[in-house]
């Protein structure tokens, strides 16, 4: 049954709601390109006519990790990582609501490497390499593993797990190897 009114903040929450639940559907679609997924993003948000919800960054208040009008993903990823705040929650949260773009910044910023190494692991689409990215970053193979399925796809029989008796599958020679393999010259 219909409610005969609903509270303008009310029915703002159900279009969010509504489009962050059709923007993960489209984000699961393997023949959609990141710049369209982040076209319809865009769009979704001027239609809604306002911010998507305001994600914590920080404690901050008035613009969230995944709001158009925010500072940029690397001003905020830079600002909280130098307050000691870019942690596992900030980069699990962002990969929760689709905020693709904070999750690839706050990678590069924790592990110091350049976009363009992070760019080619993820068009890589390498278990390997977004393993070694996250041990660079100093993150648990638990949210590597999330990055693994919820960004680059890789299929389930290809996604790379924790080891008993080691928390990576990888040595650390083998993640520097990727890491050099996909052009950070710093891992050598």
């Amino acid at each position: 049954m219909a409610r005969p009114k609903l509270p303008a903040a009310t029915a703002t929450r159900l279009a969010h709601f509504v489009a962050d639940n059709l923007l993960g559907v489209l984000q699961e679609r393997a023949d959609l390109d990141a710049e369209t997924l982040e076209s319809v993003k865009t769009v979704v948000r001027q239609r809604i006519g306002e911010d998507m919800p305001k994600a914590e960054a920080g404690g901050r208040e008035g613009g969230g990790i995944d709001s158009p009008n925010a500072e940029p993903p690397l001003a905020i990823a830079n600002r909280l990582h130098k307050a000691g705040k870019l942690g596992e929650k900030v980069i699990a949260h962002a990969l929760n609501v689709n905020d693709h773009a904070f999750v690839v910044t706050a990678l590069m910023v924790r592990a110091g490497l350049p976009e363009d190494v992070v760019q080619k692991v993820f068009s890589a689409r390498s278990a390997k390499g977004l393993v070694a990215v996250a041990w660079k970053g100093g993150l648990s193979m638990k949210l590597a593993v999330a990055i693994q399925q919820r960004m680059a796809h890789i299929p389930p029989a290809e996604v790379l797990g924790p080891v008993k008796g080691a928390n990576y599958p990888l040595s650390e020679d083998e993640m520097r190897w990727q890491l050099e393999f996909f052009g950070d010259q710093r891992s050598r």
